[in-house]
């Protein structure tokens, strides 16, 4: 086209139409044409998910990554417009953030590797507050928590494993292939404790044309290149010489 239209840069003459007619009355598999069921471009997404594994500690790295839970940054957050009840109410939350985190250094510096375990422990510690819902708790032991290969699943209080969402995967399997037998030899094998989320599947289609109409050109001899490059190089170096020359 001789002005772009968006992503467009050709346009079909009255000649490529008639071509193109042609070639689809015709209906057969050529090099230009490839017939496919409506199914062999379409695939299941199915969402991946592997259970929660993780370790626990309280020590003033982790410590500092509870400034990041919403509620907690609410506590020295005031919409007073009074410039001193402002104050006031900010120092108060600052107060109770200190005791929050005070409170959490009473649990032992080691290593826990149990999520009921560290749960009932910050219960223990931080639970006679009024201002700690349970998801602002939620909230508060995992920022003081990391992903552990090697700690105890992390079960939901129905006792099902929960998946880490920061693991979490997805798989777009053809339509036409078993989805079971797949996830047995294409990710089973790899992670054994993986699990689909069949709730979560969608169906979608897609037209990779290259893969269907791609044509292997072998590259040129590297005899060939190496002649190219020799001659490329001959041609700066002359201009070089003769801008070197004329100075």
């Amino acid at each position: 086209m001789r002005k772009s239209l968006g992503n467009k840069r050709n346009e079909l003459n009255e000649e490529n139409i008639k071509s193109i007619i042609n070639l689809f009355n015709n209906f057969q598999d050529t090099d230009n044409i490839k017939i496919f069921d409506n199914e062999d471009f379409g695939y299941t997404k199915v969402t991946v998910e592997r259970p929660q594994q993780l370790n626990f500690k309280v020590d003033e790295e982790r410590l500092e990554n509870l400034y990041s839970i919403p509620a907690f940054n609410k506590l020295i957050t005031s919409k007073k417009k009074n410039p001193k009840e402002k104050e006031k109410e900010e120092k108060e939350g600052k107060q109770q953030q200190n005791k929050i985190i005070n409170s959490l250094k009473n649990i032992p510096n080691n290593l826990i590797k149990s999520y009921n375990e560290f749960d009932e422990l910050v219960t223990d510690e931080i639970g006679r507050f009024n201002i700690i819902t349970p998801t602002f708790k939620r909230n508060i032991i995992e920022k003081l928590s990391k992903h552990d290969d090697t700690a105890e699943y992390v079960k939901d209080s129905k006792g099902k494993l929960k998946p880490d969402p920061n693991l979490r995967d997805t798989e777009k399997i053809p339509l036409k292939t078993n989805i079971e037998q797949y996830f047995k030899e294409e990710v089973k094998k790899y992670y054994n404790n993986a699990w689909m989320d069949r709730k979560k599947d969608k169906i979608g289609y897609e037209i990779n044309f290259t893969r269907y109409f791609y044509k292997y050109e072998p590259p040129r001899p590297l005899e060939e290149i190496e002649r190219d490059i020799k001659k490329i190089t001959n041609e700066i170096q002359e201009l070089l010489n003769e801008n070197f020359e004329n100075t």
